[in-house]
């Protein structure tokens, strides 16, 4: 909470007190309108600036600003000039210093232009003498102190004055404006009245790091005055926002060069120069005679979330939609040639002075449209043509990367975590490539998973490598490192690749660190793949379900996909058919080892429960990387994901289908439709025909997988690269509006297992038959089932038969703990990766001695103790029959 004395030393000097003023000779004024005398004007001061230079104001000025009850001489508007000259209350005010003083008379201005509330802003400005103590008003009745305040000394040539905020909760226009006018060179001056507790706490984080000065405003109270007397709250203008206004004025009066006053939703944009302070300089000729610039302001409606950890800036914008246009506009004013302001500019003009009219520079009034994630319906959603050229794609990145940088920071801060100076990396693979497509000549990369808080941005940092070619020559250079994990969510440990560029034939591989080296092993990729469709299995671990195996593999088989299993853990015989099928050449099973430090000095944070999902991303990344330079397309996916093409014969003739040669499709995203369906517990008996139909759709979908040419994924997420999205391709030729490479959504071809049990004869008969030609070709599904058949009849094959599980176990306990875990809060909507890393490491599974597992392992290895990170790595990768059914 905000200390109270901090607060009144922030607020603006606010006192509670009655005035009396003396009454004034009416007698010159007879033919204009009557001021109605009253002998207890109440007065609530908000400004009380002593300059002792000013170019505008001379030396020893002293500016008062109040908000005072008026009278309404009649419900509307009236000459400011005409009003000026009423008999009008005079304002005394007596200043000390040392050994002088002195009492000066005036009378005070009026700021408000209409007659509509009872409570005005009024100003009044006084020549002093130097070097005061004091300042005092003098009433009839007693005399009242007024604080002196100070403007500010703080140079900034543009200040964005931000209206005062009641009940604020839109953080989202909060960050949109923070990072925008840090960009073009703006600063903000909030007025505070009041905001939802986390969001005030997020505004004094950005305070912090100098992006704005949150400027308290209290409400006008008239102490021991009842409110049906006078209503503060009913009879002023928009939360006192005149008096704000020219306070923001008065404030960065004499080092501001421009000044503008706007509302937390509306966003100004310089379009021809790269600074507010250039724009607004080319926008006049004659700047000193000039008091304001008036720009027209333009209506859109923005999409955007409710979770910060997805929000975009770009994605915002660029979600942006015109609605109306030439609304009332807002004003850019010359702090030099005025000295108060209302709403939307001063309202009188001194003689000799003018005012531009510019429509050029954007000024946007935006009203938020809820989403729940920023997907395709913010990628769908183009630039109004009325919005083009508002800012370039390098702007939109700069600003989102800003906003990464400045939100993980604060994340941080406001989570008391302490950023480490020493982690650990484990490293599971490392590929050289000679020449590639993508990645270029003797190009690395690393496949690691790492603690994100060695830094406080993890993928700011980068990594010294030294290559060695065969002649002794070296080489260093530097990795870049990214992620398709979300540096905001909440697992401490996240998949880093990283990437760098070396020198030719390269023979050895070491990282360096402050003087100390490891040396890490390196592979080189699959130069022929034996299908052009490659599927990343993730990594199973306590698998028992060969029934499912079996129609993900034959299905693969009949539409061209290789498949590359990770396996972590498995019964024994179910491994040995994965085995059979690798023989055969339809599969490829690759070890995936829980992570491990084999050799560190202190207590370390433990990774395999702080990273997401077994990582998951590490095994999908390492699939791509291995495949990148041999296949055509790349999938990752689950082993109960099965893809089946609807319009071709093949994978491949699908995929070159929806890609269409088309440079702006990153991948195609195939969404997963959930299945009910029933297994027999026995080889011989095993249908895949019945697997399919009788299934039953289940009323809910599950997010899709993706497919993609490896040329344009160097990693991937769980369901799609987050890295290989929204990439810029080019801009067009007309307008210069930028196009980019996206996701394709397709709604269709996604079987996904979602629940699967065991079914004797009679139950399955009795069960209702799913329509099988919306599912798959019949043809093709009789020539699956044929060659299931053929298989199966294999002696190798029929020999493993009886010591298949034939029931479940495993998989029970695997859902439970993980419904436990977090399924059940995403089902329910509950689901927030900030404060839960998606992982079910301490699931408890017993072992089962009628039914023992392989479990991958490795001689695990560990480089020098090196400061940030010791890396660690593992060599000769298998299985072993020792270790059990473990994650």
């Amino acid at each position: 909470m905000v200390n109270f004395r901090t607060f009144f030393s922030l607020v603006l000097f606010l006192i509670f007190f009655y005035l009396f003023f003396r009454k004034a000779d009416e007698e010159n004024f007879e033919h204009l309108p009557h001021f109605e005398q009253r002998d207890d004007y109440k007065a609530f001061i908000t400004s009380s600036y002593f300059y002792e230079k000013s170019e505008s104001l001379g030396d020893n000025a002293f500016a008062l600003v109040m908000s005072m009850t008026g009278s309404k001489i009649r419900k509307g508007w009236m000459s400011l000039e005409q009003w000026n000259f009423l008999n009008v209350p005079i304002l005394t005010i007596r200043a000390k210093n040392a050994t002088n003083s002195i009492v000066v008379r005036t009378k005070f201005l009026r700021i408000t232009p209409h007659e509509i509330c009872e409570i005005i802003s009024i100003f009044a400005t006084f020549t002093l003498i130097p070097n005061i103590t004091t300042i005092s008003m003098i009433g009839d009745n007693g005399i009242t102190d007024i604080p002196i305040q100070i403007p500010s000394m703080e140079k900034h040539d543009v200040v964005i004055c931000i209206n005062p905020m009641f009940l604020g909760e839109q953080w989202q226009n909060f960050l949109f404006i923070s990072h925008l006018y840090r960009k073009f060179e703006g600063f903000i001056n909030l007025y505070y009245i009041s905001a939802i507790e986390s969001f005030y706490y997020l505004m004094k984080e950005y305070e912090k790091e100098g992006y704005l000065t949150i400027q308290p405003w209290a409400s006008v109270k008239f102490r021991d005055v009842p409110q049906n007397i006078i209503d503060p709250y009913r009879e002023i203008e928009y939360t006192n926002q005149a008096s704000a206004n020219t306070d923001c004025l008065l404030k960065y009066k004499e080092t501001a060069k421009f000044i503008t006053f706007l509302d937390l939703n509306e966003i100004i944009i310089p379009r021809r120069l790269p600074t507010f302070l250039q724009e607004f300089q080319s926008a006049v000729w004659n700047w000193k005679k000039t008091v304001y610039i008036y720009y027209h302001k333009e209506h859109v409606e923005a999409l955007t979330v409710r979770d910060a950890n997805i929000y975009s800036f770009s994605k915002m914008f660029k979600s942006m939609k015109q609605t109306e246009i030439f609304l009332p506009g807002k004003i850019i004013l010359n702090p030099k040639n005025a000295n108060y302001t209302w709403l939307y500019g001063p309202p009188i003009i001194p003689n000799g002075f003018g005012t531009v009219m510019n429509r050029k520079t954007a000024l946007i009034n935006m009203k938020i449209k809820w989403l729940h994630h920023h997907k395709e319906d913010v990628q769908e959603r183009q630039y109004d043509s009325a919005l083009d050229n508002y800012m370039s794609s390098d702007d939109l990145a700069d600003i989102d990367s800003e906003i990464r940088r400045t939100y993980y920071i604060l994340l941080s801060k406001s989570n008391n975590t302490r950023i480490l100076q020493h982690t650990h990396t484990f490293i599971h693979s490392v590929y050289y490539y000679k020449n590639s497509k993508s990645l270029g000549k003797n190009a690395i990369a690393i496949v690691a998973t790492m603690n994100k808080r060695t830094v406080p941005i993890i993928t700011d940092m980068k990594i010294d490598l030294i290559a060695t070619d065969s002649d002794g020559n070296q080489m260093k250079t530097k990795a870049t490192l990214t992620s398709e994990n979300l540096l905001s969510e909440r697992c401490d440990y996240l998949m880093i690749l990283a990437q760098a560029n070396t020198l030719n034939n390269m023979a050895k591989l070491e990282i360096e660190s402050v003087g100390s080296r490891t040396l890490i092993p390196f592979k080189y990729p699959i130069r022929k793949a034996s299908k052009p469709v490659i599927f990343c299995v993730s990594p199973q671990f306590a698998a028992e379900q060969w029934q499912v195996f079996l129609t993900q593999v034959h299905i693969a088989k009949k539409y061209g996909a290789h498949l590359h299993i990770y396996v972590v853990s498995m019964i024994e015989s179910y491994f040995e058919l994965l085995r059979e099928y690798e023989k055969l050449g339809y599969i490829s099973i690759e070890p995936w080892l829980t992570i491990k430090f084999a050799e560190h000095n202190e207590p370390v944070l433990e990774p395999n429960s702080n990273v997401e999902l077994r990582a998951q991303t590490a095994a999908h990344t390492d699939c791509i990387l291995m495949y990148k330079e041999s296949a055509s397309f790349i999938g990752s996916l689950d082993l109960d994901d099965i893809l089946i093409p609807i319009n071709s014969r093949s994978y491949y003739e699908e995929f070159e289908k929806e890609h269409m040669n088309s440079i702006l499709i990153s991948a195609v995203n195939y969404v997963k439709r959930d299945y009910e369906t029933v297994k027999s517990p026995f080889l011989n008996e095993f249908s895949i025909t019945n697997i399919l139909k009788y299934s039953k759709p289940l009323n809910t979908n599950d997010t899709g997988k993706s497919f993609a040419r490896p040329t344009r994924y160097n990693s991937s997420w769980a369901h799609w690269s987050r890295n290989a999205d929204l990439v810029l391709q080019y801009l067009t030729p007309d307008n210069f509006q930028p196009v980019y490479r996206k996701i394709k959504f397709k709604n269709s071809g996604m079987f996904h297992i979602k629940t699967i049990k065991f079914a004797d004869r009679p139950t399955l008969y009795q069960r209702k038959e799913a329509d099988l030609k919306s599912i798959i070709n019949l043809v093709d599904l009789e020539e699956i089932e044929m060659d299931l058949k053929k298989h199966l009849n294999l002696p190798q094959i029929k020999s493993i038969s009886n010591r298949l599980p034939k029931d479940d176990f495993y998989i029970n306990i695997i859902f439970n703990c993980y419904n436990q875990s977090f399924y059940h809060m995403r089902d329910t909507d509950n689901f927030n990766p900030d404060f839960t890393c998606v992982n079910a490491y301490y699931c408890e599974l017993p072992q089962r001695d009628e039914y023992p597992c392989i479990h991958s392992d490795a001689n695990y290895k560990s480089g020098p103790s090196m400061i940030p990170i010791t890396y660690h790595f593992a060599e000769n990768h298998g299985f072993s029959r020792n270790i059990g059914c473990y994650q």
